[in-house]
């Protein structure tokens, strides 16, 4: 009887631990900024664009890491069409409708779910200009699909003019919310009569799309493409300090909020800044939140190269590691992989992190692979 015990318990030690590892991933795609009527060598680092020969070799590395490494959903972190003067955005439209088209395509192909968040250039008004859905009118088959492809889209009366939605994209049954947020709302540039209703109105949104997460025992995924913190080549805040929700900043409201949901909160997504890395948030007690996780883009420039990412995650829906996919000029994808000893999760481990540490990791990321010595990187989101 007491061997026939520890069978029963070694066995269900081994379901344990074979459950405490298990691990799913999804695939982040960001900033691809497409100019499909030029290769890259005729593109300036300073432009910040993608030729269509460099989108090509992306298309081929994303869908061989959809082939092989099996990722549950995509999401796009925004900014679709290469950067234009304000007289040319009407025409840079018609290379977003070139990278919907194709990320439509591969979802489809791929039988998985794909997200789409707001960027600065995805407004078919101007850069940092308010978000319509014509933008998806560019994917002239495939508009009634968009936002979200293969997962329904849980649009709010906000989303017409704001572009914030829900969305499961595993099933409901899954409880993996994913909350996408436009912040290119907060943004100092952003241009709008409404500028601090339409802030408080999303703010708020927010803060019910969390409560109902918390109420369903669901866990939240927040996804963003302007980041919260410190832009630190412009030396200010990416979120503006003018507009005030409640009487404080957005972005002491959004870190308050998420605060109060924190046990609910898998972490956050953002892209933008066209680097790799991480971000550590903390709440007004200094007491750390949650982790963001920085996308890089697919747009090389002089400080990335091209780069895609792969983000994991255990059974209990917590990050457990970031691999960055990056392609240098003229080479093969490499992969730059950060995860925590024996499949922990990734926020407290890089919690634990001593700040020396943590900024020599991050600083090597920001520059996918290529060590920068950055000594202004934000690494620690608190409170302004």
């Amino acid at each position: 009887m007491t061997s026939i015990r520890k069978v029963v318990l070694s066995i269900m030690t081994i379901g344990w631990l074979a459950s405490a590892h298990a691990q799913h991933s999804f695939l982040v795609v960001s900033d691809i900024h497409l100019d499909d009527a030029r290769d890259q060598d005729s593109i300036l680092p300073g432009a910040r664009n993608a030729g269509i020969d460099t989108w090509d070799t992306a298309k081929t590395e994303i869908n061989h890491l959809l082939k092989t490494k099996e990722p549950r959903f995509i999401i796009y972190l925004g900014d679709l069409p290469l950067h234009v003067p304000p007289t040319a955005v009407a025409s840079a439209m018609t290379n977003a409708g070139v990278t919907l088209k194709d990320l439509r395509s591969i979802s489809r192909q791929h039988h998985i779910p794909l997200l789409f968040v707001p960027g600065n250039n995805d407004s078919p008004d101007s850069d940092y200009g308010k978000f319509s859905p014509t933008l998806f009118e560019n994917d002239t088959t495939g508009a009634k699909a968009w936002p979200a492809i293969g997962s329904t889209a849980l649009k709010s009366p906000l989303y017409d003019t704001l572009g914030c939605y829900a969305a499961y994209p595993l099933g409901r049954k899954a409880k993996l919310r994913v909350i996408v947020l436009n912040t290119v709302l907060y943004t100092w540039n952003y241009h709008s009569p409404n500028h601090d209703a339409e802030c408080a109105a999303q703010l708020s949104w927010l803060g019910r799309q969390l409560r109902e997460t918390k109420a369903n025992e669901q866990t939240a995924l927040i996804v963003m493409h302007v980041p919260v913190g410190v832009d630190v080549y412009r030396h200010n805040t990416f979120w503006t300090t003018k507009v005030l929700v409640n009487e404080t900043t957005i972005q002491n409201n959004f870190l308050d909020t998420l605060a109060r949901y924190r046990h609910n909160i898998m972490g956050v997504l953002a892209s933008h800044t066209h680097m790799d890395g991480f971000k550590r948030l903390y709440d007004k007690e200094g007491k750390f939140i949650t982790l963001l996780i920085s996308a890089p883009a697919v747009a090389p420039s002089a400080y990335n190269n091209t780069a895609i990412k792969l983000v994991r995650y255990n059974t209990e829906k917590q990050f457990t590691a970031s691999e960055t996919w990056y392609h240098p000029a003229a080479a093969t994808w490499h992969l730059n992989d950060i995860q925590a000893p024996n499949h922990q999760p990734l926020a407290p481990w890089m919690e634990a992190m001593d700040s020396t540490s943590f900024f020599h990791m991050v600083d090597t990321l920001y520059n996918t692979g290529i060590k920068g010595n950055n000594k202004t990187l934000d690494l620690d989101v608190h409170r302004n």
